[in-house]
C-alpha cells in the first residue's frame, strides 16, 4: 500500500471515530437535556477475596449482591441457621467421597419448616439410598428469593458444593408485585477494573437509554407496579438454571409450586398482586412456564401442582394456601425421593 493510500485510510478512520465521537456525546446531551433517566442493574466492587459487606446478629442481613441473605449461626423465627447459611441440619460443605448430593434450592416453599422437606428428603435417601452410594440432601433456599436470586446464589456457591442433582422449587415470588424488577434491583460483581467502568457506564444518560430498549419491556399496573420476574425473564432465568446445572456436572430437577384451592388475602393487602384473582391467574401461568421448559430442555419434571391439585382441599397447606405444613414437605420429599428412584432404574450402573 502506498503512503498516500495508508494516509487516505487513516483518514476515514479518523473521521470515523470522530463521527461517532460527536454522535454519542450529542446523544448523551440531548437525553441529560430532556432529564432522561431509567434505572440500570448495579455494581458491586469485591475484592480478590471476594468480600463486600459484613455481617452483623441479625437473621436476615444485607448482601451487596443478593440484596439480603441468612445469617449463619443467628437465629431466624425460632430456628437456627446453620454454618452455610441456610435453614435445617448442619451440612458439611466438602461432599465426602462417593456420596451422591442433592440440593434443594428455592423461596420460602423450600425454606420453610422446622424440619423443611429437604431434611424428610434426606432421611429418605440415608435410610433407603437410591444407589448402592451414599446420599444425602440439604437446602439452599431463602425466603423472598426468585429465580434470580437462585441463578445468582447457585453461581456464587451452589456449583462449588458439588451437586449431583439440583431441584429448583421457584414461582411465588418471581410473579409478585414490585416498583421495579429483581434483574433491575440486584446487583453484578465485578472487578476493580471493571467495576469501575461500569459504574461510569451506569451514569451514562445514552447507556441507561440503550438498556431500557434492549431489556424486557413490561407496562406498569394502574399502581404503578410490575411483576419481580416477568414470564420471559422467568423463562430465560430457569433455561439458564438448567444450563449452568449440567455444567456443573449435576441433573437440574424442576419443581412446580402447588397452591391450594383458596389463597390468603392477605396478598393484596400486601400488594404483592392487586386482585387475588390474580394470585391464580399468574401462578398457574408461571407453573405452565416451567413444565414448557422442561419439555423443551428434557429437564426432569416434578409437577408438584397437578400431584397436589387432586388434595387441594385436604390439609397439606399452611393457612395461607401456598407453604405446605409437615405432612405437605413430607408428601414432597416422598415425591422427590420417588422421582430419583425412578431417575436411577433408568441409568445404567456405569452412569451411576
Amino acid at each position: 500500500m502506498t503512503d498516500s493510500r495508508a494516509a487516505w485510510w487513516w483518514k476515514r478512520l479518523l473521521l470515523a471515530m470522530v463521527t461517532a465521537g460527536a454522535t454519542v456525546v450529542a446523544g448523551e446531551l440531548a437525553l441529560r437535556l430532556v432529564r432522561f433517566s431509567a434505572p440500570v442493574q448495579p455494581i458491586t466492587i469485591v475484592d480478590r477475596e471476594g468480600k463486600s459487606d459484613p455481617g452483623d446478629n441479625r437473621g436476615l442481613i444485607p448482601d451487596s449482591e443478593l440484596q439480603f441473605r441468612f445469617n449463619p449461626g443467628a437465629e431466624w423465627r425460632g430456628r437456627r441457621i446453620n454454618s452455610m447459611g441456610f435453614l435445617g441440619r448442619e451440612v458439611e460443605s466438602n461432599k465426602a467421597p462417593g456420596t451422591v448430593r442433592v440440593i434443594c434450592m428455592g423461596d420460602s416453599c423450600t425454606a420453610t419448616g422446622n424440619p423443611p422437606y429437604s431434611d424428610f428428603l434426606h432421611e429418605l435417601l440415608t435410610g433407603s439410598p437410591p444407589t448402592p452410594q451414599p446420599w444425602e440432601a440439604f437446602n439452599m433456599a431463602v425466603h423472598g428469593y426468585s429465580t434470580e436470586h437462585g441463578l445468582r446464589l447457585f453461581r456464587r456457591r451452589t456449583r462449588h458444593l458439588q451437586p449431583d442433582y439440583v431441584t429448583l422449587y421457584y414461582g411465588w415470588n418471581d410473579h409478585w408485585r414490585d416498583d421495579l424488577t429483581d434483574r433491575l434491583k440486584l446487583a453484578r460483581r465485578a472487578g476493580p477494573v471493571w467495576g469501575r467502568v461500569q459504574k461510569l457506564l451506569n451514569r451514562s444518560r445514552l447507556y441507561q437509554f440503550v438498556v431500557s430498549r434492549a431489556a424486557v419491556r413490561q407496562e406498569p399496573d394502574a399502581d404503578h407496579y410490575v411483576l419481580r420476574v416477568p414470564p420471559e425473564e422467568y423463562r430465560q432465568n430457569l433455561e439458564s438454571f438448567i444450563a449452568e446445572i449440567r455444567a456443573a456436572g449435576a441433573v437440574p430437577i424442576l419443581l412446580t409450586a402447588p397452591r391450594a384451592a383458596v389463597l390468603t388475602p392477605i396478598l393484596v393487602a400486601h400488594r404483592q398482586v392487586a386482585r387475588i384473582e390474580d394470585a391464580y391467574r399468574l401462578h398457574d401461568e408461571y407453573g405452565e412456564i416451567t413444565r414448557e421448559v422442561a419439555r423443551e430442555t428434557g429437564a426432569p419434571l416434578l409437577d408438584l401442582a397437578r400431584i397436589f391439585e387432586a388434595e387441594r382441599q385436604t390439609v397439606l397447606f399452611s393457612d395461607d394456601g401456598i407453604h405446605q405444613n409437615k405432612d405437605g414437605r413430607r408428601r414432597i420429599a416422598a415425591e422427590i425421593y420417588k422421582l430419583l428412584v425412578d431417575l436411577n432404574a433408568t441409568r445404567s450402573p456405569e452412569a451411576r
